[in-house]
């Protein structure tokens, strides 16, 4: 169970800066 829940967080902190970029992009192409 400690192994799914670290492998979900980094998951999670892996997936954050992709969406953070993807909402970038698309504020700039909004523009």
């Amino acid at each position: 169970m400690k192994a799914s829940v670290r492998t979900s967080q980094v998951q999670g902190l892996n997936l954050t800066p992709q969406l953070l970029q993807s909402i970038r992009l698309l504020q700039l192409n909004a523009q």
